[in-house]
């Protein structure tokens, strides 16, 4: 295209030749065809740089694309890489949740299963105490569970540390223990609201675990004694987490004679 277009031009120039003012010729030869700076010189080189450019541009021009394209591969691999790992993690996070729920209900059973052995030998062994009684034989009944001695047993021994420290039936061993069952769980002021319940008068014996927080009161007629309890302790600033009344059991008593509850023990 440069050539034919540097051919026209030369053809004009050939043309003009004639006319002395104005030809192209002239113009040619006064500004364009100097010694060492011919007009041809810069056609070759243009035309050189315009036959590189387009030698070079669509090689260049693939590999750029193709470097494009192999990216362009590389992050939506990544992409899908990255949700199968997410759904996989979703996988196994259902997994352990089902797994929980599994252990849950194999506790729950396990316990519910436990506790239905335990009423059933109970049962049992409340039907042979029974039948043995009947025969006239003694039932001697060893036992950490106070209910089920307090249901059996026509007379108790309570025995701490090889001793039997208080001996009767279950009214008597009962009657030791004077008046209502009153406990108040309380937080972190325990020894100020034990101090403030033993100066009431209506309360006989009071005691307070450490361990626990509770505070153990003996009263007289309890269900007039925890209104005036309540009153007391919010006039004070102190407010029970928990509050009971309770007619004296066999932890009571075995508490009142060792100092400590058999239930903790057991726990």
């Amino acid at each position: 295209m440069v050539a034919f277009i540097y051919l026209s031009l030369m053809f004009l120039a050939e043309a003009g030749h004639g006319s002395e003012a104005g030809s192209f010729m002239n113009f040619y030869n006064e500004y364009l065809n100097r010694p060492g700076f011919e007009a041809w010189k810069f056609l070759n080189l243009a035309i050189f740089v315009a036959v590189l450019v387009y030698l070079l541009r669509k090689p260049l021009s693939d590999a750029f694309k193709a470097k494009r394209d192999a990216i362009r591969s590389e992050l939506i691999k990544a992409e899908e890489e990255k949700q199968a790992a997410l759904k996989r993690l979703g996988e196994v996070e259902a997994r352990l949740a089902s797994l929980e729920g599994d252990v849950q209900a194999i506790l729950k059973r396990a316990n519910d299963e436990a506790a239905e052995d335990k009423d059933r030998l109970g049962e049992q062994t409340e039907f042979e105490i029974k039948r043995l009684r009947e025969q006239g034989t003694t039932v001697f009944l060893t036992t950490h569970y106070l209910e089920e001695a307090d249901a059996l047993a026509d007379r108790l021994a309570i025995i701490d540390h090889g001793k039997i420290v208080a001996e009767g039936t279950s009214s008597q061993l009962k009657q030791k223990v004077a008046g209502d069952v009153v406990t108040i769980g309380v937080d972190g002021s325990g020894a100020n609201v034990l101090t403030l319940v033993e100066a009431m008068p209506f309360v006989r014996e009071a005691s307070h675990d450490s361990e626990t927080g509770l505070i153990r009161l003996y009263v007289d007629r309890g269900e007039t004694a925890v209104p005036h309890l309540l009153r007391s302790l919010d006039a004070a600033g102190y407010e029970p987490t928990s509050i009971s009344l309770n007619k004296p059991s066999l932890d009571d008593v075995f508490l009142r004679q060792t100092g400590r509850s058999l239930r903790e023990e057991a726990a």
